[in-house]
């Protein structure tokens, strides 16, 4: 990070973080009114609902990054969540790597409708079914850096989880390519030196 924190104090980067996390709650709140809406007005089992983000968010890790526009996890990351009439894994996590190409194939699957020819991504109905499923997963991001004029051109970066040979441990090991070099360098994008965050006093 050019500027750990932006330069900011701590009791700024903890109000940032208040102001972060109620956001979530909020959004959350919402949520259980759409939930129990469709149940009092016996809507839940002829509706799917989907909710997702298109990124992930920094809260300060990997010496001080905020916001988004990185390849880490934190940022590439984002929430997908799905609740579909008579799935069976309705209410539970999967580990399994999607991508949201997936969620148009998904949708038109469980609606029993025909997908167009050529269409990208494949239904997620299998792990709605079962979240444990065998599932070979690949995901890809890419970004563009940097947002200003630290380079006389910005550059492409791509990451992709898993990756075959990745030296970090666990599921979602992956490896992302800096292509401000020629060729592009490798490094390991989960094991990338990250800073603690400040969390708030209760």
């Amino acid at each position: 990070c050019p500027v750990p924190h932006y330069n900011l104090d701590e009791l700024t980067l903890r109000k940032a973080l208040q102001a972060y996390y109620a956001t979530i709650s909020f959004v959350d709140s919402q949520v259980g009114r759409l939930m129990t809406a469709l149940d009092e007005l016996k809507l839940a089992d002829n509706t799917i609902v989907v909710l997702w983000s298109d990124h992930g968010y920094h809260l300060g890790e990997h010496n001080g990054i905020w916001q988004k526009r990185t390849l880490f996890e934190q940022s590439a990351r984002s929430p997908l969540i799905i609740r579909a009439p008579d799935m069976k894994g309705n209410g539970t996590a999967s580990t399994r790597i999607v991508e949201f190409v997936d969620i148009y194939p998904t949708l038109t699957d469980l609606a029993g409708l025909k997908n167009p020819k050529g269409l990208e991504g494949r239904s997620l109905k299998p792990l709605l079914q079962n979240p444990l499923a065998e599932w070979n997963g690949t995901a890809i991001t890419q970004v563009l850096r940097p947002a200003d004029n630290r380079l006389p051109k910005p550059v492409m970066g791509r990451t992709s989880a898993p990756i075959a040979g990745a030296t970090a441990t666990g599921p979602r090991a992956s490896l992302a390519w800096s292509c401000t070099t020629t060729p592009p360098t490798p490094w390991n994008s989960t094991t990338s030196p990250s800073s603690p965050t400040p969390k708030p006093k209760p």
